[in-house]
């Protein structure tokens, strides 16, 4: 499914192109390639709310997260001569439902920014 991003902030499921590298540390030999996933991306309804305990609010972020995904085989066709065959096979997860949920360390990255208070 193709979603224009500027036309909706719905969590949805969206392609990406990225370069695909993997190489052998021995031998130093590579392959690359440009491969195309669909990965999550979209806006999640969040919100806080006053409390009388430290710090005087309870959040509820959610984030726009693989639902179900699945693992994904490519070929990468440029490779350096004399390349061992395993390099040209490039495994990436793909997403086949997105889902707003809390964020979890074991699938996303989920720092945030530092807050400032006034």
């Amino acid at each position: 499914m193709v979603v224009n991003p500027k036309s909706t902030l719905e969590c949805h499921r969206r392609e990406y192109t990225y370069m695909a590298v993997k190489s052998d540390k021995e031998t130093g030999k590579r392959c690359t390639g440009f491969i195309t996933v669909e990965s999550c991306w979209g806006r999640c309804n969040s919100g806080e709310i006053t409390d009388y305990h430290f710090p005087y609010k309870k959040s509820y972020h959610y984030v726009c997260m693989h639902g179900e995904q699945k693992k994904s085989m490519f070929e990468l066709n440029d490779c350096d001569p004399d390349a061992p065959r395993y390099l040209r096979y490039y495994e990436a997860v793909v997403a086949k439902t997105c889902v707003c949920r809390m964020c979890e360390t074991s699938q996303a990255n989920c720092e945030s920014f530092p807050t400032v208070y006034n």
